[in-house]
């Protein structure tokens, strides 16, 4: 299972792409890309790896998180 985060304003100190995170853990700040009006977080789970099948990542997340909105 792979999981990718896109449209982050910056990495934590230290991280980079393809690096191993734990559950947790303080990845980056939120960015805007396309429109950085509109601060987002866009992510994915996928099957296989990085290039594996999208999955719905619904069921995998201990919902309701405190203080996130999931729309």
């Amino acid at each position: 299972m792979a999981y990718r985060y896109h449209h982050l304003a910056d990495f934590e100190p230290g991280l980079s792409v393809g690096d191993v995170v734990t559950c947790g853990q303080v990845i980056g700040t939120i960015g805007g890309t396309p429109n950085p009006n509109v601060p987002h977080l866009h992510f994915e789970a996928r099957r296989g790896g990085p290039i594996g099948a999208a999955i719905d990542p619904f069921p995998l997340l201990p919902l309701p998180l405190p203080g996130v909105a999931v729309t």
